[in-house]
């Protein structure tokens, strides 16, 4: 069976206005997903997802204001990863090269993690309790609902 005629034509242009407003609807729903943060807005968010909005707002400022230090800090955290992943690709594993670069390692995360405690801490203590009070501890995540990795 054919449509011909008005019929068809009414078919096509309703056709072209729905695929024009899924287009429009799916553009606005993807422009407000943000695809890629900084790494530094990354940071500490199992700590941060416990924290009002506006605690938030003010960590991810001072996490920009040591943006320097912070990228510094991941350059030589994937240099260190870099090389231990040669070390484990060795045709022979060097125990002390892997233990040293490994240690070399915790001490880099440490070091961020001291960095990104102290922002957190310097913030929230210029905070009013009023707001203070909201905070909340996150909820632990369910280890069989982790979310799947590409």
């Amino acid at each position: 069976m054919t449509i011909r005629g008005k019929t068809a034509w009414t078919i096509v242009i309703l056709l072209f206005i729905s695929l024009a407003i899924n287009s429009f609807v799916g553009g606005y729903i993807l422009s407000r997903e943000r695809l890629y943060r900084p790494f530094e807005e990354r940071a500490n968010f199992g700590v941060m997802r416990g924290l009002p909005k506006e605690i938030r707002n003010d960590i991810r400022k001072s996490f920009r204001d040591h943006r320097v230090e912070l990228r510094a800090n991941r350059r030589a955290l994937h240099e260190a990863r870099t090389e231990l992943y040669a070390i484990l690709r060795a045709e022979t594993f060097d125990r002390s090269a892997y233990d040293a670069t490994a240690g070399e390692i915790r001490k880099l995360l440490g070091e961020m993690a001291v960095v990104a405690e102290k922002i957190i801490g310097d913030t929230v203590e210029t905070i009013p309790f009023s707001v203070r009070s909201e905070i909340k501890v996150p909820p632990l995540p369910h280890p069989d609902k982790k979310k799947k990795q590409k």
